[in-house]
Parts: structure tokens; C-alpha cells; sequence
């Protein structure tokens, strides 16, 4: 049998312990906090990314409910725009414009086609934001 290598280990200079001399400590923490200053406008960031998506979906969703409700619960505004405001924090206003009378055989007006109008506003974090929808609604009864 041949006897393992033994390993001799210097001696530790006099006046020296184990560990991290303070120099190395600070460094350490320098570099960790030039990471995380990097790091931190991405994260804030990806947080305003995610709100403006999610309040722009909370907007599409309530400008397309106006835009089925007109007509029906809602009353088709005529010359002067309807305006309100959800419970969410939107702002809203319906607008028609641009009537076009339909004729029957006889050329009597019967029912129109009007353009109706949507428009959702709301505060972000980076400000005013809006988005705006728009239909065509048909009128009936006589229209002039």
C-alpha cells in the first residue's frame, strides 16, 4: 500500500484571522447597489405597463357595453352628447352624428342610420388617457 500525499499547510501569518477585511465588504456592496439601481426603473416599469394595459382593457370593455346599451337602456342622444362616469373611475361621453335618412318605395323617410360615438377617459399614473369606439345604430320611425 502506498501512503497518501500528506498535505501541509502554511502557516498563517501572525496578526491575520479568517474572513472579509472591510475593504472587500464595501466593495461587495457597491456592486450590489449599482445592480439594483439598474435593475429598479425596469421594475417600476413593468408596473406601468401592466396598469395601462389593465385599465385600457376595464376601457374597451365599458366603451363596447355603452356602444350595445345605446339604443336599448341607454337613449340615443340627439344634437347634445350624454356624458358620465363609472363607479371604476372612468369618464365617458356618447355622441351621434352624421343622420342619414333611409326612404321606403313611396319616398318616405322610415328610419335613419346614425354614426354613435363612444369615448373613455381615465387619470393613469402618467395622465390623462382615453380611447374612443364608434357604430352605426339604425333609427327607426320617420325622420326628417
Amino acid at each position: 500500500m502506498t501512503e497518501a500525499p500528506s498535505v501541509r499547510r502554511q502557516p498563517r501569518p501572525p496578526g491575520r484571522r479568517p474572513g472579509f477585511s472591510l475593504i472587500e465588504v464595501l466593495v461587495a456592496l457597491a456592486i450590489l447597489g449599482i445592480a439594483l439601481g439598474a435593475m429598479l426603473p425596469r421594475l417600476s416599469f413593468g408596473s406601468l405597463a401592466s396598469e395601462r394595459a389593465e385599465r385600457t382593457e376595464e376601457a374597451v370593455m365599458l366603451a363596447e357595453r355603452l356602444l350595445t346599451e345605446v339604443g336599448r337602456t341607454i337613449p340615443m342622444p340627439s344634437g347634445t352628447p350624454l356624458d358620465g362616469t363609472s363607479p371604476d373611475g372612468f369618464s365617458w361621453r356618447i355622441e351621434t352624428c352624421c343622420l342619414r335618412a333611409l326612404s321606403d318605395a313611396t319616398g318616405r323617410n322610415t328610419a335613419g342610420i346614425a354614426d354613435v360615438r363612444v369615448e373613455v377617459s381615465w387619470l393613469s399614473m402618467r395622465g390623462s388617457r382615453n380611447i374612443s369606439m364608434v357604430t352605426r345604430r339604425m333609427m327607426p320611425g320617420e325622420t326628417r
